[in-house]
């Protein structure tokens, strides 16, 4: 016999159909050829997006936790006890079997992967596709696969997945899936090993977990409900006997950005100044209602306050001892604007010193808090399922 393992595998497939369908060797995309082919599609960080990518995540949860369960199933027949303890086998090594071995091995594979195959497709249909993404569903179901005997994923099923999904990242995350299998797939067949159906479970599973961190980190990036905290901490000196007044000004400004990517919303902000040496001040502590408009971008928010009822600041009264006293001039309440990145915790500071031209001193700090936004209907359901049984 052949010290090959891919002409016994060849054999398999050909009676059995027991791996994989049969596929013709096909190029891989290039990243160009990827890049040119998202071009078309526009990106998942818009709000639209955000209950698809968060029952994406459900669905991947729900694969790699069934796929886990498979390879404890599994992991039971393939073990190895060289270590004084039994531990499953993900691999077989080739080269250090015997013809005997081959052989009974094969016949042993084949049949597990007969029965593994059957526990996938039920487990598949068991979990459903993912709800909710705005594309058709498609009959006999969308999937993309990594033929395991010539490590190549094939491009045309690639291509009817990336022509499906409402958004480019969703393509580009599972088509990374697949780039896993590949490697792992290319580095294998180099050592000449062979996967156990418990080893196909753990690649799966480990796809799977890649899948579900990134798209966690697109949602986190994916702001469409929250707020913004201000906090602003400064002083001004002013000569004796008042000394130096320090400011404390804190606000809250919640928002929503809707499905054209437009910002919403509307807060308070309130200030508080405590005065130096015995001098006293009136006039100030008050709240002050803003607007909140603007527009989101893919990795940035730009926000715009309006103020809303009293158009200018009161007038500040300092009164001294001995009579001494004066009143600050009314500031007027000008809109204003800021950029911050379209990020859970993100922060903006702004430096008092250099916008006063050094009248005060300090620094003020926006920060953006995410909040979840409410599930919307879902308006269609495909299948994203993966049935690559490997």
């Amino acid at each position: 016999m052949s010290q090959h393992p891919w002409i016994f595998l060849g054999v398999l497939i050909v009676f059995g159909s027991l791996l994989l369908p049969v596929y013709q060797p096909v190029e891989t995309f290039s990243a160009n050829e990827r890049a040119e082919a998202a071009q078309g599609k526009e990106s998942c960080k818009k709000c639209k997006f955000v209950d698809c990518i968060k029952a994406t995540i459900e669905n991947k949860q729900a694969l790699m936790d069934a796929y886990n369960q498979l390879a404890a199933k599994w992991g039971r027949f393939w073990t190895s006890s060289d270590s004084g303890q039994k531990v499953e086998l993900t691999e077989l090594d080739w080269g250090k079997m015997n013809e005997a071995s081959k052989k009974t091995t094969l016949e042993t594979l084949m049949a597990e992967l007969k029965q593994y195959k059957e526990d996938v497709e039920q487990m598949s249909s068991r979990i459903g596709p993912p709800k909710g993404c705005g594309y058709e569903f498609s009959s006999g179901g969308l999937e993309m696969q990594t033929d395991p005997l010539e490590c190549k994923i094939n491009t045309s099923m690639a291509e009817k997945v990336q022509g499906a999904v409402p958004c480019k990242e969703l393509y580009e995350i599972a088509y990374r899936h697949e780039t896993l299998h590949l490697q792992k797939c290319q580095a294998r067949t180099a050592k000449g090993k062979l996967l156990t159906p418990a080893g196909l479970a753990r690649e799966e599973a480990e796809g799977y977990a890649q899948e579900i961190e990134e798209l966690k980190q697109l949602l986190k990036k994916l702001v469409c409900k929250g707020k913004l905290s201000y906090d602003m901490k400064s002083s001004v000196a002013i000569p004796q006997p008042v000394g130096t007044l320090t400011f404390n000004t804190q606000g809250t400004f919640p928002f929503e950005i809707d499905k054209d990517e437009k910002i919403h919303g509307d807060g308070s902000y309130s200030s508080k100044v405590q005065e130096a040496g015995q001098c006293t001040l009136t006039g100030y502590d008050k709240t002050y209602e803003v607007g909140l408009s603007g527009d989101a971008a893919e990795d940035s928010l730009q926000f715009k306050f309006t103020p809303k009822g009293q158009a200018t600041m009161p007038s500040i009264r300092i009164t001294c001892p001995k009579g001494y006293g004066f009143s600050l001039p009314s500031p007027s309440r000008p809109p204003g604007e800021v950029s911050i990145a379209r990020e859970d915790g993100a922060t903006k500071e702004v430096d008092m010193a250099e916008m006063t031209r050094g009248t005060m001193q300090g620094k003020a700090v926006i920060t953006l808090h995410a909040e979840p936004k409410e599930t919307q209907r879902p308006v269609a359901r495909t299948d994203l399922s993966r049935t690559t049984h490997r």
